[in-house]
């Protein structure tokens, strides 16, 4: 289920997808079913004897049914345990979720983004899982996995504290229509297919749209907006546990030529657009030919639209080969005071397993499995038509960097540097060696501390 955008900072900025909770008749339908649904640790099982098992998770109401589904599909397999799904409205689970455990009350599995990941990991509120997932008991041996989303769920010393229920590489959704009123003859997959797709092509089809009069994109200021132009362009953000793309000349290139293409009027900030007026809104009226920094997630949104004609590309490269860019993720995990601990890890590998991760994703649409199997899912459809190079960008891709999932507000602290460059202008390059240093200062402090 991950995915981000501007709109999704409610404190972990790689909470899954842009899809959420919205409007009081929703909060309201959740609290209400949270509020007749026990959590992990108050005590009690299931019924009849059974284990019981509480778990929680974030999502749109599209995306609770589903998540309904596969539960009531579980305890139909798993006559032993009873699970039960306690949804949260997103711009609430990590502050509510943190006071449960704070109070004994947390439920026994559930999501978590990187960024709280590390905290529990510190607070040693979740179970070490390496163990059981190596085990004959496991769905979901951690080598059926990708090794780069692992990210902050594996530590240096190869222990895993969480596993990625599936994932969303980010990509440049195109719109058909705004490109060919445009004039542009040949398509960025077209291009990309003969390996021409490069910066130098997107700032080609970028002159065309803007000479139409629309936008080309909105720019936004979190990591994975920002990151994947720097990283396509062949360079670095983060080595030896450094920030270093103030260092690194390609991803400084990259950053000034984002500053350039807003000073231009070819991209817009995500962040000035009215609300009501964000970049989807924008791309389905054709009113900007690329949805940027966006991954799978989006799909359900824009196959209700059926006068709209959109396909997906890769960042362009240095190179117009396929790109190393970021793949959103989130992990489940295991509450340290699960009530039964055996039945909670029975249920979070069939959840994550090739099995549970195609009954969520089928015909859903909006995710990619992160476990190597089900990649039919993805491709189910032919929609959008090249809907593979997901499945491509998933094997080179890489999770939320580690040293801002470990590092208290050091995201947050980036993006807000970023959307002052944005906003503002003035020297890009200047402006990103400061965030390296004040980066670098976040990262040793919170190593130190």
């Amino acid at each position: 289920m991950p995915g981000r955008t501007n709109s999704i900072r409610s404190g972990d900025v790689s909470l899954p997808r842009r899809s959420f909770l919205t409007g009081s008749s929703a909060v309201l339908g959740l609290a209400a079913l949270g509020a007749l649904t026990s959590c992990g640790s108050d005590g009690g099982g299931g019924g009849g004897g059974k284990a019981l098992v509480s778990w929680s998770v974030w999502g749109n109401p599209g995306e609770v049914k589903r998540l309904q589904e596969f539960t009531d599909d579980f305890n139909e397999r798993n006559p032993g345990i009873e699970a039960k799904l306690i949804p949260v409205p997103t711009d609430q689970y990590e502050t509510k979720l943190l006071t449960q455990l704070s109070g004994n009350t947390a439920p026994d599995v559930f999501y978590a983004g990187d960024t709280l990941l590390a905290r529990l990991v510190k607070n040693n509120s979740i179970l070490p899982l390496k163990e059981r997932l190596e085990s004959e008991q496991s769905e979901s041996p951690p080598e059926d996995f990708f090794e780069g989303l692992w990210g902050n769920a594996k530590d240096p010393s190869g222990e895993i504290y969480g596993v990625t229920v599936d994932c969303n590489p980010v990509v440049l959704w195109f719109n058909t229509k705004v490109l060919a009123d445009a004039g542009v003859t040949t398509l960025p997959t077209e291009r990309f297919e003969a390996g021409e797709w490069t910066r130098e092509a997107f700032e080609e089809i970028a002159g065309k749209v803007k000479a139409s009069g629309r936008r080309v994109g909105a720019l936004g200021s979190d990591w994975m907006s920002v990151y994947s132009w720097m990283t396509a362009n062949g360079g670095k953000v983060y080595e030896n546990g450094r920030f270093v793309a103030h260092e690194d000349p390609k991803s400084v290139d990259a950053f000034v030529w984002l500053r350039r293409m807003l000073d231009q009027g070819a991209f817009v900030y995500a962040g000035s657009l009215p609300e009501g007026q964000g970049q989807e809104a924008l791309f389905m009226s054709n009113n900007i030919a690329f949805a940027m920094g966006v991954g799978r997630w989006v799909l359900p949104l824009f196959k209700q639209n059926s006068a709209l004609e959109y396909d997906i590309v890769p960042y362009p490269s240095h190179d117009g080969a396929l790109p190393v860019t970021p793949v959103a993720t989130a992990s489940m995990v295991i509450n340290t005071k699960a009530r039964d601990p055996d039945a909670a890890f029975t249920f979070l590998t069939q959840f994550v397993s090739r099995e549970g991760q195609e009954f969520r994703l089928a015909d859903a649409g909006n995710a990619v499995p992160s476990i190597k199997g089900p990649d039919q899912v993805v491709l189910e459809g032919g929609i959008p038509e090249h809907a593979r190079i997901w499945l491509d960008l998933r094997e080179k891709g890489y999770a939320p960097p580690i040293e801002e999932s470990r590092t208290p507000g050091l995201r947050q602290e980036i993006s807000k540097r970023i959307d002052v460059v944005w906003t503002r202008g003035g020297d890009a390059r200047a402006a990103l060696a400061e965030i390296g240093a004040v980066a670098n200062r976040m990262i040793e402090k919170a190593a130190n501390g």
